[in-house]
């Protein structure tokens, strides 16, 4: 039983992956039509794709034995949703200045392999500096 929820929890996770790789085709297949990205309404398809994505992850990630305990992630969370845009903006300025392309259009050249690069840093980045921080202001208590 335990290698069918495991074979299930890795199944939803390629899944969500399959599904956030359609969202970007789909924005790239009609960012450039303006009849058609204006009448749908800019990014509101595209979030909507992403939740379902999103609720897929947490899915597999639940059914998944894991036997380590992530207890102490979830009381970072403060913190990553206040370093999240900060850290996301350096990022984005490192990309900037290296690659000679505008801010706006970081991942416009390749939106899957970048946006999940992009994604996995930030998030990493966000809790290991999340991690610092929460053990900075630890040690003054």
């Amino acid at each position: 039983m335990n290698k069918r929820e495991n074979g299930l929890g890795c199944f939803l996770i390629v899944l969500a992956t399959v599904i956030t790789a359609v969202e970007y085709f789909i924005f790239l297949a009609i960012r450039d039509n303006s009849t058609l990205f204006s009448y749908v309404t800019p990014m509101a398809p595209y979030n909507l794709i992403l939740v379902i994505a999103s609720l897929v992850y947490v899915a597999g990630f639940t059914i998944i034995d894991i036997k380590k305990d992530f207890g102490y992630l979830s009381l970072l969370t403060f913190w990553v949703y206040l370093l999240h845009p900060a850290i996301m903006m350096v990022l984005f300025l490192i990309e900037e200045a290296a690659f000679k392309v505008p801010y706006l259009e970081i991942g416009n050249s390749s939106p899957f392999l970048i946006g999940t690069g992009n994604s996995i840093l930030v998030y990493v980045l966000s809790f290991v500096f999340g991690h610092v921080i929460e053990k900075c202001s630890s040690g003054k208590k």
